[in-house]
């Protein structure tokens, strides 16, 4: 998806932000897994937050090496390594936040939440997913002035297709005859 972005707009500066709510949440997985005489402190779970907030990824996953053992220890690491480390880059807060770049995804949940509302959702109207889908896409096409390129779109592949059924037909009647 990065290189199909960077070919489709290659003068477009782009900044990838995992959810820092999102971030917290799979962080709260792994303070879960502490050993019980430690999850009483606000001490440890505030390093691991100040880590998460500074981006220092690597600091997480020392920590976890420190405070955990045995299977907790592996599940934490685990985590970290699937979740924290695939994403470290994305995971830059401090700084999005020095660059005034949000550090959350809730405007873009909220867009999507409104586009299909008022899009899909009506007064006893029901959708079945796969159609849902397909009634969007129409619409999209619709209000965003594409119908009548897709409408035509459609019509010549339309028509290709019933010329290649009328080949066909043709070809085996005389193959038959």
């Amino acid at each position: 998806a990065d290189e199909l972005f960077a070919r489709r707009f290659p003068d477009k500066a782009t900044w990838q932000v995992l959810d820092y709510t999102h971030a917290k949440q799979a962080l709260e997985e792994i303070m879960e897994l502490l050993p019980k005489r430690m999850k009483e402190t606000d001490k440890i779970r505030k390093t691991f937050k100040e880590a998460l907030w500074q981006g220092e990824i690597d600091t997480m996953e020392k920590l976890i090496r420190v405070n955990f053992t045995g299977k907790r220890r592996e599940k934490a690491l685990n985590k970290w390594s699937n979740y924290f480390h695939a994403n470290g880059k994305r995971m830059q807060y401090s700084f999005f936040k020095s660059e005034g770049l949000p550090q959350g995804s809730g405007s873009v949940e909220s867009a999507i939440r409104r586009v299909i509302n008022l899009r899909l959702k009506s007064c006893g109207s029901f959708w079945k997913r796969e159609n849902a889908e397909i009634y969007l896409f129409l619409r999209s096409q619709l209000i965003t002035g594409r119908w009548n390129t897709f409408f035509g779109n459609l019509t010549n592949r339309a028509e290709l297709f019933d010329n290649q059924i009328e080949v066909k037909s043709n070809y085996y009647m005389k193959w038959a005859a």
